[in-house]
C-alpha cells in the first residue's frame, strides 16, 4: 500500500507537471515553465522515498528546512496579496504543529488527525464563505490555512516532502497572482531550500543505500517492501520531458486564437439585468462643471456623459491586467452626439445578448480561425460596468447570466467590474493598409450620415475654416483624417489640467485657438468636430490604452492613467477605424500583429507565422493537448507493466550527484567507501556474476573469482571505521582497468 501511495503521488505530480508545460506553450509563461520542472524534480524524489521515509523523522535540521520552505510559500503569498495580517500569525502556529509532528512521531495521534481533517474543513468553509462575502483573496488564505492546518500530522520523512509539496503550491498560488519580478526572489529561496533538504536527506541516509549489495535476504526483502525504486525508465523519460519542454516552449506557435485554460472567476455569476445608463463606482459624488480634481481613478471617460470641462488628473495605480498575444487599446464605448461642452450616446437603448452554450456569440461574421486571437482581462480595481474588448470582438466568456450591446456597439454588464473578475474575448484583428482605405470611397449609409455628422451651434467658424485648410486638396477622407490627427499631435500640449472652460464657449474651439493645451478628450473631440464639419462620420471612443507589457508575466499592466480618448472614423464595405490624435501617445489604437512564436518580429519583414511550419506544428500540439488527459493512465500502465516484467531495475544517480555537489563528506559518508562499493557492483555486471542475498563478499569471491581482488577491499569499505586510503581506492580503480 505505501508503494502504490508513492507511485500515485509520483504519477501525479508528473502528471501536475506535464499539464503546466502544455499550458505554459499555449500562455507563453515562463512562471508556469519553471513550476512544470519543479514538479517533474518532486515527482523524481517521490519515486527515490526511502525505506526511512516511511519510518518517523528525527532530524531536526530536516524538519527546519520543510519548515523554512512553507513559510517562503506563505510570504510570497503575503507580499503578493498583503496579507500580512494572516502571515504573521500562520507562522507562528506553523512552528508550532511542527514542534507538535516532532513530538508525537513516535507514534500515531488519533487526535491530532481528526483535528487536522476539522481544520482543513474549516478552511475550505472559511473559503466558500469569503468567496461571496468580499474576504480579500480568499483562496490566497485558504492556501496558507491548509499548510498550517495539517502540520501538525508532519511526522515522516516523506510527511515533511509533502509538506514542502504545500509550500510549493502556495508557491504556485502566489505566481498566479504576482505581476512584477520580485517573485522571483522567493521562488529562488523555495528552489535553495528544496535542494538543501534533499542534499541533506542523503547525507543523513549515509551509507544505507550502498551497503544495499551487503544486506542479507531477510533485510533486503525488508526494504524491498518499504522502498520504490523507479524504473530508469521513467526517470528518464521525465529529464526527457524536461528538455522536450524547454525545446517545444521555444519552437512552437502560442495559441493565439481561443485560450488553452478558458477563462473563470469564483465570483457569482453576474444577475443584474444591463441598462444604458453606465455604472462608474469611482465617479465622485458631487461633479460640478468647471471642477478641477486631484488625481484619482474616475474619468470621466467611463460616464453616460463626458464632460470636457471636467478637469482631473490620474493615479498609476494597476486597474487591470490584460493577456493578449497582440497589443491594442482596450475599446470599451463610444459617443455620437456633440453639444459644445459633452458628449454622450444619444440613443440610450440597449440590444440583450443571450448567451450560448459556453460563450456569447458578438459577431456572427464569418471568419478563419487563423484571424482570430483570445485576450483575458483580470480586474484589479472596481470598473464601471463596461467590457473592454481588443480588435473587433466576436465571442465574450463571462459569468453573467445577460449582457446587452448599446447602439454605437459597447458591451455592457448589470453590475460594474469588480476585483478578481477575469472574463476573455475572441476577437478578428482590427488593422487595414493604408491603400484599401483610401479605395473605400464615400457613400456611406444615411443612417451613419445623419448620425455622425451631427453638430451643435456651438462650433465656430475658424474651426470649420481650419479643418477646410487641412483638407485641401487630398484625394480621399483617409488622407484628410490622418492630415488633421498629424496637425493635432504636432501643434498641441498635453496636460491634465488645462484652463477652466469659460462659460458659454466650445470646448473644441477654445482647445484649437485658445488654450492650445489639453487631455486626450480634447485632441479626440477636435479631430472628430473637425471630420464632422467637412462630411465625414466620426465618433469618439473611451476606454485604455495598451499599458505596459511585462515580459516576465506576459501580460500588460493596464492602469489607471492609461484612460483614454480617441476617435473612430467610418469607411464605408470596412466600418470604423480608430484614428490616435493625442500628442505623446505613442500607441496604436489599431489591433499590433498577433505573436504567435517566440521569434515573431526578430527578424525583420520575415513573417514566421506564414511558415507552414505552424500549421504543421499547431496541429500536432492540438493533438497532443487532446490525448494530455490519458497521459497519466498511460504511464501508469506502462510502468506497473515494467515492475511486473523486472523487480530490480538499474538506478540513475546523475540527479543525486548534482544534488550533492559540494557537500561536506563525513566518515560513514566518504567518497572512497563509495567509489569501492560501487566498482564492487559494476564487476557483477561486467562479469553476470551477481552475488546471492545470502552470501557473504568472501563466499562470493570464491565462486567468482573475477571480483576475489575486490572482496577486501569490500569489507574495508563496508566495515573498518577508517576510511578507505588512497592506496586502496587506487587498488579498486585498477581492477577496472584489467577488467577491460
Amino acid at each position: 500500500m505505501k508503494r502504490l501511495s508513492t507511485l500515485i503521488l509520483q504519477l501525479f505530480l508528473y502528471g501536475t507537471g506535464l499539464l503546466l508545460t502544455l499550458v505554459s506553450l499555449g500562455l507563453r509563461t515562463w512562471t508556469l515553465a519553471s513550476f512544470a520542472l519543479l514538479a517533474f524534480l518532486m515527482g523524481y524524489q517521490y519515486g527515490r522515498a526511502r525505506a526511512s521515509a516511511a519510518a518517523p523523522e528525527d532530524s531536526r535540521q530536516l524538519r527546519l528546512m520543510a519548515y523554512g520552505a512553507q513559510v517562503v510559500g506563505m510570504a510570497a503569498l503575503a507580499w503578493t496579496t498583503q496579507l500580512w495580517w494572516l502571515f504573521i500569525p500562520a507562522t507562528v502556529l506553523l512552528y508550532g504543529g511542527h514542534q507538535i509532528a516532532y513530538r508525537t512521531r513516535a507514534r500515531t495521534s488519533w487526535w491530532v488527525r481528526i483535528a487536522g481533517f476539522i481544520l482543513l474543513h474549516l478552511v475550505f468553509a472559511w473559503m466558500f464563505f469569503g468567496m461571496f462575502n468580499g474576504q480579500p483573496y480568499p483562496q490566497a488564505q485558504a492556501a496558507i490555512l491548509a499548510t498550517v492546518a495539517v502540520s501538525a500530522a508532519l511526522r515522516t520523512r516523506m510527511n515533511l516532502f509533502s509538506g514542502i509539496g504545500l509550500g510549493m503550491a502556495n508557491l504556485y498560488v502566489a505566481a498566479t497572482l504576482a505581476r512584477d519580478m520580485s517573485f522571483l526572489v522567493f521562488l529562488a529561496v523555495f528552489v535553495v531550500l528544496l535542494l538543501a533538504f534533499l542534499w541533506r536527506a542523503d547525507d543523513e541516509d549515509g551509507l544505507k543505500a550502498n551497503l544495499r549489495v551487503l544486506r542479507t535476504s531477510a533485510t533486503a526483502r525488508q526494504a524491498s517492501a518499504t522502498r520504490f525504486v523507479p524504473n530508469a525508465l521513467v526517470v528518464r523519460a521525465s529529464a526527457a520531458l524536461v528538455t522536450i519542454t524547454a525545446l517545444l516552449f521555444v519552437f512552437t506557435p502560442r495559441f493565439a486564437g481561443h485560450p488553452l485554460v478558458p477563462p473563470f472567476t469564483l465570483h457569482a455569476p453576474i444577475q443584474s439585468a444591463p441598462t444604458g445608463q453606465i455604472i462608474n463606482p469611482a465617479a465622485p459624488l458631487v461633479r460640478l462643471a468647471g471642477a478641477v480634481n486631484s488625481t484619482g481613478d474616475y474619468y470621466p471617460g467611463f460616464d453616460s456623459a463626458l464632460d470636457l470641462s471636467y478637469r482631473s488628473g490620474l493615479s498609476s495605480d494597476i486597474m487591470m491586467y490584460v493577456r493578449s498575444p497582440a497589443a491594442s487599446y482596450w475599446r470599451s464605448h463610444a459617443y455620437d452626439t456633440y453639444d459644445g461642452r459633452t458628449w454622450m450616446l444619444a440613443d440610450e437603448s440597449v440590444e440583450r445578448i443571450p448567451l450560448e452554450g459556453p460563450f456569447y456569440e458578438l459577431d456572427r461574421f464569418s471568419f478563419r480561425r487563423d484571424d482570430v486571437f483570445a485576450q483575458t482581462y483580470q480586474i484589479v480595481r472596481p470598473l464601471p460596468n463596461l467590457i473592454f474588448t481588443a480588435g473587433r470582438p466576436v465571442q465574450l466568456y463571462l459569468a453573467a447570466t445577460e449582457i446587452a450591446r448599446d447602439s454605437a456597439g459597447g458591451i455592457r454588464i448589470g453590475e460594474a467590474l469588480t476585483p478578481n473578475m477575469v472574463y476573455s474575448v475572441i476577437s478578428a484583428e482590427n488593422r487595414l493598409d493604408a491603400e484599401v482605405l483610401r479605395a473605400a470611397g464615400t457613400t456611406y449609409p444615411t443612417e451613419i450620415l445623419q448620425r455622425y455628422t451631427q453638430l451643435p451651434a456651438s462650433v465656430s467658424e475658424r474651426t470649420r475654416v481650419l479643418a477646410a485648410e487641412l483638407a485641401d486638396n487630398l484625394p480621399t477622407p483617409y488622407d484628410v483624417a490622418k492630415a488633421i490627427e498629424l496637425h493635432l499631435r504636432s501643434n498641441y500640449a498635453y496636460t491634465y489640467f488645462p484652463p477652466p472652460q469659460p462659460p458659454g464657449s466650445d470646448a473644441v474651439d477654445v482647445f484649437l485657438f485658445e488654450d492650445r493645451r489639453g487631455m486626450c478628450a480634447l485632441y479626440a473631440s477636435s479631430m472628430a468636430v473637425m471630420l464632422r464639419t467637412l462630411g465625414i462620420p466620426a465618433r469618439l471612443v473611451a476606454g485604455f490604452g495598451t499599458g505596459d507589457f511585462n515580459p516576465f508575466t506576459n501580460l500588460y499592466e493596464v492602469r489607471a492613467d492609461d484612460a483614454h480618448a480617441w476617435v473612430e472614423v467610418y469607411f464605408p464595405e470596412h466600418g470604423w477605424v480608430p484614428f490616435e490624435p493625442t500628442a505623446g501617445w505613442n500607441g496604436d489604437p489599431q489591433t499590433g500583429g498577433v505573436q504567435r512564436w517566440v521569434f515573431t518580429g526578430a527578424f525583420g519583414t520575415v513573417d514566421l507565422a506564414s511558415i507552414p511550419t505552424e500549421q504543421i506544428a499547431s496541429a500536432g500540439l492540438s493533438i497532443l493537448g487532446a490525448v494530455a488527459p490519458w497521459l497519466p493512465l498511460l504511464a501508469l500502465g506502462t510502468l506497473a507493466f515494467v515492475l511486473l516484467r523486472r523487480r530490480r531495475l538499474p538506478r540513475l544517480h546523475m540527479l543525486r550527484r548534482i544534488l550533492s555537489w559540494g557537500e561536506r563528506r563525513t566518515s560513514i559518508d566518504h567518497p572512497g567507501r563509495k567509489a569501492i562499493l560501487t566498482q564492487y557492483r559494476r564487476a557483477q555486471r561486467k562479469l553476470r556474476l551477481r552475488r546471492n542475498p545470502a552470501e557473504t563478499t568472501q563466499e562470493h569471491a570464491r565462486r567468482s573469482p573475477g571480483v576475489a581482488n575486490l572482496a577486501t577491499l569490500v569489507d574495508i569499505a563496508a566495515y573498518r571505521p577508517a576510511p578507505p586510503n588512497a592506496d586502496e581506492i587506487q587498488q579498486a580503480r585498477a581492477w577496472k582497468r584489467e577488467g577491460r
